[in-house]
């Protein structure tokens, strides 16, 4: 299973691990994102508070994930997204390449700084970026109705970064409540403005990079 894990996720760039943390843990978490949220729709620095500084740990240290990891795995960024009957909100097909850093480093591998939420962002080389790994945690039980994270199998792969792309060639990723899917931050993936309903749809996206980083980048703290 670890071999048949890591092989999906080379060659579609994500896999799925189901019942990843248990629900009442996930019901303390979403909990955690509602306060932190306040009514909006997402935050991107949660790793300011403990209870998900300390998932982020315990995460990076799971059997049966750790394999799939960067070497001497740490969470660098704990981004939440919320739906429900009145945040009904949508996103285009996208790729993350924005990664948040203590500061700037000017070197031409480092490219398109910006500044989001107080933290410095750039795109960083292609050798780090391509390691990177997300853990996206379902707090909420799976529905198809919610607008789910939809994906474009394989996109990780094909170097076009700015490629037209339309959701009639993703697939859904309606994940179990407690599941988790793992994903490179250079796949195709958005999400669809529901229609209709009511349920819930909160996400705690882990982004997992190495310790020890190149060029004299260093990882922003929380």
């Amino acid at each position: 299973m670890p071999k048949a894990l890591a092989d999906q996720l080379a060659r579609d760039g994500y896999c799925v691990i189901e019942g990843l943390v248990e629900a009442t843990e996930c019901e303390r978490l979403a909990v955690c994102l509602e306060t932190a949220v306040r009514g909006g729709v997402g935050s991107r620095r949660l790793l300011v508070v403990s209870a998900i500084a300390d998932l982020a740990r315990e995460l990076a240290e799971n059997g049966r994930i750790r394999h799939l990891l960067p070497a001497e795995p740490t969470g660098v960024q704990a981004t939440a997204f919320v739906k429900d009957a009145d945040r009904r909100w949508g996103v285009g097909l996208h790729r993350d390449l924005q990664v948040p850093f203590a500061e700037r480093v000017e070197h031409p591998d480092c490219r398109t700084w910006s500044r989001k939420e107080g933290r410095e962002y750039c795109r960083p080389p292609d050798r780090l970026l391509d390691g990177l790994l997300a853990v996206r945690l379902q707090l909420d039980p799976g529905d198809a109705d919610a607008g789910p994270l939809e994906i474009v199998p394989g996109s990780h792969l094909d170097g076009e970064d700015e490629r037209e792309a339309s959701f009639a060639e993703a697939v859904p990723a309606v994940i179990p409540r407690g599941g988790a899917l793992l994903m490179r931050p250079r796949l195709l993936h958005g999400s669809r403005r529901p229609a209709v309903g009511t349920a819930k749809r909160r996400v705690l996206h882990l982004l997992y990079g190495p310790r020890r980083l190149p060029l004299g980048l260093a990882w922003a703290q929380a």
